[in-house]
């Protein structure tokens, strides 16, 4: 799978269709502010294990975004791609529904609830972090960058010394 934008997005979330509306509204909100949002029941792969594609996916994601609901409580997928997620350092970030625990798993990560009427303000909040979290990787990667061209340089301006000296014995 490829990401356009550079900074993909894995939401987890439960499959019951009470939720899909929250997962589309996060789906459409990521998108618009030009996040690949990847949602792995969205993703079908005919044939393929379901649980090497959840895994790929959390690999190349950024960030994960989960959607705690009743129906995500009991789901052993979103406990899976939970632990897969913290297994592979990826920030996490728990959106959980108003009236719903979050997991023990969580215990001492701070969460955000989400009202299902009026997930808006929630959503905004999402992004704003998750805009922080795209600008401080594209921040590495330029600093990743200079760093190349810096050892670049440092080396050819060595090769040069080093040539200089030897022409100075011969």
């Amino acid at each position: 799978m490829s990401y356009a934008g550079g900074f993909p997005v894995f939401i987890s979330h439960s499959a019951n269709s009470e939720d899909r509306p929250i997962v589309l509204a996060f789906r459409t909100a990521l998108s618009r502010k030009k996040f690949d949002p990847y949602i792995a029941s969205f993703d079908v792969s005919p044939g393929r294990k379901l649980k090497d594609k959840v895994q790929a996916n959390l690999e190349r994601c950024r960030a994960v975004v989960v959607l705690f609901t009743p129906n995500a409580q009991r789901s052993e997928w979103v406990s899976f791609e939970l632990g897969m997620a913290s297994l592979l350092g990826k920030p996490i970030i728990p959106v959980v529904e108003t009236g719903t625990d979050p997991p023990r798993s969580l215990a001492g990560i701070e969460y955000i609830r989400f009202d299902r009427e009026n997930p808006g303000p929630t959503i905004d909040i999402v992004v704003r972090f998750l805009t922080k979290l795209r600008d401080d990787w594209q921040y590495v990667e330029e600093l990743k960058g200079l760093a190349v061209v810096g050892g670049f340089l440092a080396a050819t301006k060595l090769y040069e010394l080093l040539q200089e000296r030897k022409g100075r014995r011969t």
